[in-house]
Protein backbone atom coordinates (compact mmCIF):
# COMPACT_ATOMS: atom_id res chain seq x y z
CA UNK A 1 0.00 0.00 0.00
CA UNK A 2 1.54 3.38 -0.91
CA UNK A 3 -0.52 5.28 2.30
CA UNK A 4 -0.54 3.87 6.04
CA UNK A 5 -4.41 4.45 5.64
CA UNK A 6 -6.77 2.22 4.10
CA UNK A 7 -10.40 0.41 4.20
CA UNK A 8 -10.98 -3.23 4.67
CA UNK A 9 -8.94 -5.22 2.89
CA UNK A 10 -8.89 -8.96 2.82
CA UNK A 11 -5.87 -10.46 1.57
CA UNK A 12 -6.40 -14.14 2.49
CA UNK A 13 -9.06 -16.15 3.91
CA UNK A 14 -7.73 -19.52 4.48
CA UNK A 15 -10.84 -21.68 4.91
CA UNK A 16 -10.02 -25.37 5.58
CA UNK A 17 -8.12 -27.83 7.90
CA UNK A 18 -4.51 -28.59 7.74
CA UNK A 19 -3.14 -25.16 5.69
CA UNK A 20 0.42 -24.02 5.52
CA UNK A 21 1.98 -20.99 4.47
CA UNK A 22 5.70 -21.23 4.48
CA UNK A 23 7.60 -18.31 4.03
CA UNK A 24 4.49 -16.00 2.53
CA UNK A 25 3.75 -11.93 2.37
CA UNK A 26 0.47 -10.82 3.36
CA UNK A 27 0.31 -6.72 3.37
CA UNK A 28 -2.43 -4.77 3.67
CA UNK A 29 -4.01 -2.20 6.51
CA UNK A 30 -6.99 -3.73 8.32
CA UNK A 31 -8.28 -7.49 8.22
CA UNK A 32 -5.61 -8.67 6.44
CA UNK A 33 -5.46 -12.50 7.28
CA UNK A 34 -8.82 -14.06 8.29
CA UNK A 35 -8.50 -17.44 9.48
CA UNK A 36 -10.77 -20.36 9.94
CA UNK A 37 -13.99 -20.65 11.44
CA UNK A 38 -16.13 -22.39 9.63
CA UNK A 39 -15.10 -25.71 12.46
CA UNK A 40 -13.33 -24.88 15.65
CA UNK A 41 -10.38 -27.78 15.12
CA UNK A 42 -9.20 -26.78 11.55
CA UNK A 43 -5.21 -26.05 12.21
CA UNK A 44 -3.15 -23.76 10.11
CA UNK A 45 0.80 -24.05 10.50
CA UNK A 46 2.83 -20.43 9.22
CA UNK A 47 5.85 -20.48 9.53
CA UNK A 48 8.69 -17.48 8.67
CA UNK A 49 6.19 -15.82 7.35
CA UNK A 50 5.28 -11.51 7.12
CA UNK A 51 1.87 -10.60 8.11
CA UNK A 52 1.50 -6.62 7.97
CA UNK A 53 -1.34 -4.30 8.92
CA UNK A 54 -2.80 -1.77 11.28
CA UNK A 55 -6.20 -2.93 12.87
CA UNK A 56 -7.65 -6.42 13.67
CA UNK A 57 -5.23 -7.83 10.50
CA UNK A 58 -5.23 -11.26 11.97
CA UNK A 59 -8.58 -12.97 12.75
CA UNK A 60 -11.27 -15.30 12.69
CA UNK A 61 -10.93 -18.75 15.02
CA UNK A 62 -8.86 -22.35 14.76
CA UNK A 63 -5.91 -23.65 16.32
CA UNK A 64 -3.22 -21.37 14.53
CA UNK A 65 0.47 -21.76 15.31
CA UNK A 66 2.97 -18.47 14.15
CA UNK A 67 6.32 -19.85 14.00
CA UNK A 68 8.96 -17.08 14.02
CA UNK A 69 7.16 -14.96 11.73
CA UNK A 70 6.95 -11.08 11.50
CA UNK A 71 4.00 -9.10 12.55
CA UNK A 72 4.54 -5.97 11.48
CA UNK A 73 2.56 -2.52 11.85
CA UNK A 74 1.72 -0.05 9.30
CA UNK A 75 0.06 2.51 11.52
CA UNK A 76 1.93 5.46 14.57
CA UNK A 77 -0.55 4.15 17.49
CA UNK A 78 -3.89 2.52 18.64
CA UNK A 79 -3.40 -0.46 15.99
CA UNK A 80 -4.52 -4.06 17.17
CA UNK A 81 -2.54 -6.86 15.87
CA UNK A 82 -5.45 -9.53 16.39
CA UNK A 83 -9.04 -9.73 17.01
CA UNK A 84 -10.01 -13.47 17.48
CA UNK A 85 -13.08 -15.10 17.43
CA UNK A 86 -12.98 -18.44 18.89
CA UNK A 87 -15.61 -21.18 19.56
CA UNK A 88 -15.61 -22.57 23.16
CA UNK A 89 -14.81 -25.74 22.25
CA UNK A 90 -11.52 -24.89 20.66
CA UNK A 91 -8.83 -26.04 22.34
CA UNK A 92 -5.54 -23.88 21.80
CA UNK A 93 -6.74 -20.52 19.32
CA UNK A 94 -3.81 -18.46 18.24
CA UNK A 95 -0.24 -19.13 19.25
CA UNK A 96 2.59 -16.85 18.21
CA UNK A 97 5.96 -18.54 18.79
CA UNK A 98 8.88 -16.90 18.83
CA UNK A 99 7.48 -14.05 16.31
CA UNK A 100 8.61 -10.89 15.66
CA UNK A 101 6.76 -7.29 15.74
CA UNK A 102 8.50 -4.76 13.57
CA UNK A 103 7.21 -1.15 12.44
CA UNK A 104 8.84 1.29 9.87
CA UNK A 105 8.89 3.90 12.61
CA UNK A 106 8.16 4.27 16.23
CA UNK A 107 4.75 2.71 17.08
CA UNK A 108 2.53 1.33 19.54
CA UNK A 109 0.24 -1.18 19.01
CA UNK A 110 -2.32 -3.62 21.41
CA UNK A 111 -1.87 -7.53 21.03
CA UNK A 112 -5.40 -7.74 20.19
CA UNK A 113 -9.19 -6.77 20.87
CA UNK A 114 -11.88 -9.64 21.45
CA UNK A 115 -13.84 -9.85 18.66
CA UNK A 116 -16.99 -12.69 19.00
CA UNK A 117 -16.95 -15.83 21.06
CA UNK A 118 -14.28 -17.19 23.52
CA UNK A 119 -11.20 -15.70 21.64
CA UNK A 120 -8.14 -17.27 22.48
CA UNK A 121 -4.53 -15.86 22.07
CA UNK A 122 -0.97 -16.33 23.00
CA UNK A 123 1.95 -14.57 21.97
CA UNK A 124 5.11 -16.48 23.70
CA UNK A 125 9.30 -15.61 23.05
CA UNK A 126 7.81 -12.46 20.95
CA UNK A 127 10.80 -10.01 20.25
CA UNK A 128 9.79 -6.43 19.52
CA UNK A 129 11.73 -4.24 16.95
CA UNK A 130 13.21 -0.54 18.34
CA UNK A 131 10.06 1.09 16.81
CA UNK A 132 7.57 -0.88 18.58
CA UNK A 133 6.12 -0.81 22.01
CA UNK A 134 3.28 -2.34 23.46
CA UNK A 135 0.59 -0.72 25.52
CA UNK A 136 0.94 -1.69 28.61
CA UNK A 137 -2.48 -3.49 29.37
CA UNK A 138 -1.11 -5.44 26.32
CA UNK A 139 -4.78 -5.92 25.39
CA UNK A 140 -7.54 -3.50 24.44
CA UNK A 141 -10.31 -4.13 26.94
CA UNK A 142 -13.12 -4.38 24.60
CA UNK A 143 -15.08 -4.84 21.57
CA UNK A 144 -17.47 -7.65 21.04
CA UNK A 145 -16.82 -10.34 23.40
CA UNK A 146 -15.08 -11.91 26.81
CA UNK A 147 -11.63 -13.65 25.97
CA UNK A 148 -10.77 -16.96 27.64
CA UNK A 149 -7.34 -16.32 27.07
CA UNK A 150 -5.39 -13.25 26.16
CA UNK A 151 -1.62 -13.74 27.32
CA UNK A 152 2.04 -12.97 26.77
CA UNK A 153 5.03 -14.44 28.07
CA UNK A 154 8.55 -13.69 27.80
CA UNK A 155 7.86 -10.60 25.69
CA UNK A 156 11.47 -8.72 25.20
CA UNK A 157 12.80 -5.93 23.29
CA UNK A 158 15.22 -5.25 20.69
CA UNK A 159 18.25 -5.70 23.39
CA UNK A 160 16.15 -8.70 24.76
CA UNK A 161 15.71 -7.35 27.68
CA UNK A 162 11.96 -8.92 29.16
CA UNK A 163 8.62 -6.26 28.49
CA UNK A 164 7.00 -5.51 32.46
CA UNK A 165 3.80 -7.91 31.90
CA UNK A 166 2.54 -6.60 35.43
CA UNK A 167 -0.28 -4.31 34.23
CA UNK A 168 -1.57 -6.32 31.70
CA UNK A 169 -5.44 -6.12 31.57
CA UNK A 170 -7.69 -9.35 32.50
CA UNK A 171 -10.77 -7.79 32.87
CA UNK A 172 -12.94 -7.48 29.60
CA UNK A 173 -16.19 -5.82 28.84
CA UNK A 174 -18.75 -5.56 25.74
CA UNK A 175 -22.53 -4.27 25.57
CA UNK A 176 -24.91 -6.79 24.60
CA UNK A 177 -26.32 -5.86 21.23
CA UNK A 178 -30.06 -7.50 21.70
CA UNK A 179 -30.14 -6.38 24.85
CA UNK A 180 -27.92 -3.12 25.42
CA UNK A 181 -26.75 -4.83 28.85
CA UNK A 182 -23.27 -4.52 29.97
CA UNK A 183 -21.29 -7.80 30.06
CA UNK A 184 -18.27 -7.71 31.83
CA UNK A 185 -15.66 -10.63 32.51
CA UNK A 186 -12.06 -11.80 33.33
CA UNK A 187 -10.02 -13.75 31.18
CA UNK A 188 -6.58 -15.42 31.86
CA UNK A 189 -3.68 -13.10 31.16
CA UNK A 190 -0.52 -15.09 31.96
CA UNK A 191 1.21 -18.34 31.43
CA UNK A 192 3.53 -20.21 33.71
CA UNK A 193 6.24 -22.60 32.70
CA UNK A 194 4.83 -25.50 32.17
CA UNK A 195 1.67 -24.29 30.30
CA UNK A 196 4.12 -23.10 28.00
CA UNK A 197 6.49 -25.97 27.28
CA UNK A 198 2.66 -27.48 26.25
CA UNK A 199 2.59 -25.22 22.98
CA UNK A 200 4.32 -27.60 20.86
CA UNK A 201 3.82 -28.22 17.06
CA UNK A 202 2.78 -31.40 18.18
CA UNK A 203 0.55 -30.76 20.85
CA UNK A 204 -1.58 -27.70 19.33
CA UNK A 205 -1.95 -29.15 15.61
CA UNK A 206 -1.37 -32.94 15.84
CA UNK A 207 -4.95 -33.24 16.21
CA UNK A 208 -6.35 -37.18 15.87
CA UNK A 209 -4.45 -38.02 12.75
CA UNK A 210 -1.21 -36.75 14.07
CA UNK A 211 -0.73 -33.83 11.24
CA UNK A 212 3.16 -32.99 11.52
CA UNK A 213 3.35 -29.39 9.19
CA UNK A 214 6.79 -29.12 10.17
CA UNK A 215 7.79 -32.24 7.83
CA UNK A 216 5.96 -31.06 5.17
CA UNK A 217 8.43 -28.10 4.62
CA UNK A 218 11.82 -29.60 5.77
CA UNK A 219 13.36 -28.35 2.66
CA UNK A 220 15.20 -30.93 0.80
CA UNK A 221 19.42 -30.74 0.27
CA UNK A 222 21.03 -27.43 -1.56
CA UNK A 223 21.61 -29.57 -4.81
CA UNK A 224 25.82 -29.55 -5.85
CA UNK A 225 25.89 -27.95 -9.08
CA UNK A 226 28.69 -28.42 -11.89
CA UNK A 227 29.50 -26.71 -15.25
CA UNK A 228 30.97 -29.44 -17.92
CA UNK A 229 32.13 -27.87 -21.71
CA UNK A 230 28.19 -28.36 -22.47
CA UNK A 231 26.06 -28.67 -19.93
CA UNK A 232 25.25 -27.36 -16.28
CA UNK A 233 24.71 -30.41 -14.13
CA UNK A 234 24.18 -31.51 -10.99
CA UNK A 235 23.43 -34.39 -8.30
CA UNK A 236 20.21 -35.80 -7.83
CA UNK A 237 19.16 -35.16 -4.43
CA UNK A 238 16.93 -37.53 -1.99
CA UNK A 239 13.79 -36.97 -1.57
CA UNK A 240 13.30 -34.33 -4.64
CA UNK A 241 10.26 -34.56 -7.51
CA UNK A 242 11.87 -31.82 -9.85
CA UNK A 243 14.28 -28.75 -10.02
CA UNK A 244 13.72 -24.93 -10.63
CA UNK A 245 16.17 -23.56 -12.71
CA UNK A 246 16.53 -19.40 -12.10
CA UNK A 247 18.55 -17.18 -14.39
CA UNK A 248 19.32 -13.94 -13.25
CA UNK A 249 16.09 -14.38 -10.65
CA UNK A 250 13.61 -14.91 -13.05
CA UNK A 251 12.36 -18.42 -13.77
CA UNK A 252 12.75 -20.38 -16.30
CA UNK A 253 12.87 -24.01 -16.09
CA UNK A 254 10.83 -26.59 -14.02
CA UNK A 255 12.61 -29.90 -14.94
CA UNK A 256 13.06 -33.77 -13.82
CA UNK A 257 16.32 -33.86 -15.37
CA UNK A 258 19.47 -33.64 -13.47
CA UNK A 259 21.45 -31.38 -16.52
CA UNK A 260 20.74 -28.79 -19.23
CA UNK A 261 22.48 -27.67 -21.90
CA UNK A 262 24.35 -24.59 -22.00
CA UNK A 263 22.73 -23.73 -25.20
CA UNK A 264 19.17 -23.51 -23.49
CA UNK A 265 20.37 -21.59 -20.34
CA UNK A 266 22.50 -18.43 -22.16
CA UNK A 267 24.19 -16.19 -19.80
CA UNK A 268 23.82 -15.02 -16.19
CA UNK A 269 23.67 -15.83 -13.01
CA UNK A 270 21.82 -19.23 -12.68
CA UNK A 271 20.02 -20.74 -9.30
CA UNK A 272 19.35 -24.46 -8.79
CA UNK A 273 16.37 -25.07 -6.20
CA UNK A 274 15.00 -28.87 -5.70
CA UNK A 275 11.79 -29.20 -4.87
CA UNK A 276 9.72 -31.86 -2.34
CA UNK A 277 6.39 -33.25 -2.70
CA UNK A 278 4.83 -30.60 -1.01
CA UNK A 279 6.37 -27.74 -3.15
CA UNK A 280 8.91 -26.64 -0.24
CA UNK A 281 12.15 -25.21 -2.19
CA UNK A 282 15.58 -25.85 -0.93
CA UNK A 283 18.73 -23.33 -0.80
CA UNK A 284 19.86 -22.27 -3.97
CA UNK A 285 22.84 -23.27 -5.14
CA UNK A 286 24.10 -20.38 -7.97
CA UNK A 287 26.69 -19.98 -10.38
CA UNK A 288 28.15 -17.61 -12.90
CA UNK A 289 27.43 -18.94 -16.56
CA UNK A 290 29.24 -17.61 -19.59
CA UNK A 291 29.13 -18.38 -22.94
CA UNK A 292 32.43 -20.41 -22.81
CA UNK A 293 31.62 -23.06 -25.87
CA UNK A 294 33.16 -22.19 -29.84
CA UNK A 295 30.19 -21.61 -32.10
CA UNK A 296 29.53 -23.69 -35.37
CA UNK A 297 30.30 -20.92 -37.85
CA UNK A 298 27.63 -20.90 -40.96
CA UNK A 299 27.79 -24.45 -41.98
CA UNK A 300 25.48 -26.59 -45.01
CA UNK A 301 23.79 -28.19 -42.23
CA UNK A 302 20.26 -27.62 -42.54
CA UNK A 303 17.36 -28.39 -39.53
CA UNK A 304 13.90 -29.23 -40.65
CA UNK A 305 11.05 -29.76 -38.30
CA UNK A 306 8.26 -32.12 -40.58
CA UNK A 307 4.76 -33.68 -39.21
CA UNK A 308 6.83 -36.47 -37.60
CA UNK A 309 10.37 -35.38 -36.63
CA UNK A 310 13.40 -33.25 -37.47
CA UNK A 311 15.05 -33.62 -40.48
CA UNK A 312 19.07 -33.00 -40.67
CA UNK A 313 20.83 -32.09 -43.98
CA UNK A 314 24.43 -31.45 -45.07
CA UNK A 315 26.18 -33.88 -43.19
CA UNK A 316 29.60 -34.31 -44.41
CA UNK A 317 31.12 -35.02 -41.45
CA UNK A 318 30.37 -36.44 -37.82
CA UNK A 319 27.87 -34.67 -36.26
CA UNK A 320 26.10 -35.14 -33.22
CA UNK A 321 22.28 -34.35 -32.73
CA UNK A 322 20.79 -33.51 -29.21
CA UNK A 323 17.26 -32.90 -28.92
CA UNK A 324 15.64 -30.98 -26.30
CA UNK A 325 12.12 -30.10 -24.87
CA UNK A 326 11.70 -26.22 -23.88
CA UNK A 327 12.03 -27.37 -20.33
CA UNK A 328 15.79 -28.87 -20.84
CA UNK A 329 14.44 -32.21 -20.64
CA UNK A 330 16.49 -34.47 -23.77
CA UNK A 331 14.46 -36.39 -26.10
CA UNK A 332 16.47 -37.83 -28.42
CA UNK A 333 20.21 -38.14 -28.99
CA UNK A 334 22.05 -39.63 -32.01
CA UNK A 335 25.27 -39.08 -34.18
CA UNK A 336 24.98 -38.86 -38.37
CA UNK A 337 27.71 -39.53 -40.26
CA UNK A 338 25.23 -38.02 -43.22
CA UNK A 339 21.41 -37.04 -43.95
CA UNK A 340 19.29 -38.47 -41.30
CA UNK A 341 16.00 -38.18 -39.60
CA UNK A 342 14.81 -38.03 -35.62
CA UNK A 343 11.18 -38.98 -34.93
CA UNK A 344 9.79 -36.71 -32.07
CA UNK A 345 6.18 -36.24 -30.80
CA UNK A 346 4.82 -32.79 -32.07
CA UNK A 347 6.40 -29.63 -30.08
CA UNK A 348 8.77 -26.85 -30.26
CA UNK A 349 12.49 -28.26 -29.91
CA UNK A 350 16.09 -26.82 -29.14
CA UNK A 351 18.54 -28.94 -31.67
CA UNK A 352 21.85 -28.65 -30.65
CA UNK A 353 24.49 -29.92 -33.55
CA UNK A 354 28.12 -30.86 -32.63
CA UNK A 355 30.98 -31.22 -34.77
CA UNK A 356 34.76 -31.04 -34.43
CA UNK A 357 34.23 -27.79 -35.25
CA UNK A 358 31.94 -26.24 -32.40
CA UNK A 359 28.59 -26.03 -31.79
CA UNK A 360 25.04 -25.01 -32.88
CA UNK A 361 21.48 -24.21 -31.39
CA UNK A 362 18.35 -23.90 -33.25
CA UNK A 363 14.57 -24.44 -32.69
CA UNK A 364 12.52 -26.16 -34.44
CA UNK A 365 8.55 -27.17 -34.59
CA UNK A 366 7.69 -30.37 -35.47
CA UNK A 367 3.93 -31.32 -36.13
CA UNK A 368 3.03 -28.92 -39.03
CA UNK A 369 1.34 -30.04 -41.97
Amino acid sequence: MSKLAGPQALALYTVGDKVILNKCKLRSYQDTYLTTYSQPDYRHYLKDCFIEGAVDFIYGGGDVYFDACTIYINRDAGGYITAPSHAAETKWGYIFMNNTIDAPKATLVYFGRPWQNKPKVSFVNTRLSKNVSIYGAGWYETMGAIPAIFADYNTMDWEGNPVDLSNRNDYYYYTDKNTGTKVEGNAKSSLTDEEVRQYTIKNVLGGDDNWMPGEAIEPCSKPAGRLTKSYLAWDTVPYAIGYVISINDTVRFNTTATDLPLSTIGTGLVSIQAVNEHGSLSEAFTLQVSSSEQQLAATSLVVLGHSTGIAVKGVTTPTSVEVFQLDGRLACRQTLTNDGNLTVKRGLYVVRLRTAEGVRSVKVMVGLP
